[in-house]
């Protein structure tokens, strides 16, 4: 799966899971409705549709779309 595949498919996981359009700059602070249940859900689909497993410290400290795709696009080249 390309970078620009990775991106979309988590873009999309992003507006399915918040029900609204997200765009690459959204983060925690940013947009109100990704609270710490969506933040969760939607960690879990990443993983899900990625076949891979963040850590317990990503999982807490990843607050941005761009971070979340940085390093998923890491461990899915590994």
């Amino acid at each position: 799966m390309t970078e620009i595949n990775v991106q979309g498919t988590v873009i999309q996981i992003f507006s399915t899971i918040l029900g609204e359009e997200i765009d690459l700059g959204a983060s925690r602070t940013s947009t109100p409705a990704w609270n710490s249940l969506k933040h969760m859900e939607i960690m879990f689909a990443i993983e899900e549709q990625f076949g891979i497993q963040f850590s317990e410290l990503e999982l807490s400290e990843l607050d941005s779309l761009s971070e979340i795709i940085n390093v998923l696009s890491g461990k899915y080249a590994t």
